[in-house]
């Protein structure tokens, strides 16, 4: 979206020497259509994204409310549970007089048919109710028009549909064509699963993720060795063998959250053992060889 920040009045300056805008009246022009989907799969990085733009805003301008809604619980009205009017809501308590970023979580989760009793679509009609609401709505000094909504998902009915497809191609080859995991998602493959043209066209920007780059998998590697080394008050050591088996991991259908999952599973085996035998796990380093075999050197003997 365009947006345009107006009447800078004062800055701060953090006890960290950070610089601090505040604004006593803060402009936000959304230009109609110019919504934003962020489209990848689970663990490539979609919600670092959400929190980066948080953090880098809560030091830039603490007035503009950055706020996260989690799609998969909301349904139509009349329904039990929480509705889009909720968004609305929070909205008015959040923010001032409407200017926010909104992240809608699980967007995907929201075009796929739901069926109720008596043959309803829900979902169709919580489309339409969000709709409503991204076009622009006012009530209470409110004004949607100036909130920049940004859908977010994996969008997994959409790469099984593409994978599912690309399978049964070719002449009694079932393997003829591969679709990557990773394949970019278009408007017509949302459409495909069940979303509506009218809310599908508003969403003008499609970012699609893409596989990390082994620095950045090198970098999420070391990073997360780091903090479980410093959680559990112990080195944790790497072999080559078993960083090659992370970076194959770290663009499978788990994505990146797997690397976590496995250095720490090991992680707490290795602890255990060195608890095991009454050692102090400040004099011995933890040595991860594979993702099934995970022994700790003391300083003295190697176990």
């Amino acid at each position: 979206g365009q947006i345009r920040i107006d009447n800078v009045q004062k800055k701060f300056i953090n006890p960290d020497g950070s610089e601090v805008v505040a604004l006593n009246d803060l402009s936000f022009t959304v230009k109609p259509g110019s919504f934003v989907s962020l489209i990848g799969p689970s663990g490539c990085g979609k919600t670092e994204t959400y929190r980066a733009i948080r953090e880098y805003f809560a030091r830039k301008i603490p007035q503009l409310d950055i706020l996260q809604i989690d799609m998969s619980t909301i349904t139509e009205q009349g329904y039990k549970g929480k509705n889009p009017d909720d968004i609305f809501t929070l909205l008015r308590h959040n923010s001032d007089e409407g200017v926010a970023i909104v992240f809608l979580d699980e967007f995907d989760k929201k075009l796929l048919p739901s069926i109720a009793s008596g043959g309803i679509n829900v979902n169709m009609a919580v489309q339409s109710q969000i709709l409503t609401l991204i076009e622009g709505r006012k009530e209470h000094n409110i004004d949607t028009g100036k909130t920049l909504f940004i859908g977010m998902g994996a969008f997994e009915a959409c790469r099984t549909r593409k994978e599912e497809a690309g399978k049964h191609m070719g002449f009694g080859n079932e393997n003829d064509a591969s679709v990557s995991h990773y394949a970019d998602i278009s408007r017509q493959d949302m459409i495909d699963i069940g979303a509506a043209y009218e809310l599908i066209g508003r969403f003008s920007m499609i970012v699609n993720y893409h596989e990390l780059a082994n620095e950045a998998v090198d970098r999420i590697i070391d990073m997360t060795v780091n903090r479980v080394s410093n959680s559990i008050k112990c080195e944790i050591l790497l072999s080559e063998e078993m960083r090659c088996e992370l970076h194959d991991n770290a663009n499978s259908r788990y994505g990146c959250r797997l690397i976590e999952s496995i250095i720490r599973e090991n992680a707490m085996r290795g602890y255990l053992m060195i608890q095991t035998a009454g050692d102090d796990p400040r004099k011995c380093s933890i040595v991860i060889d594979s993702a099934s075999n995970v022994r700790y050197e003391h300083e003295n003997y190697i176990e």
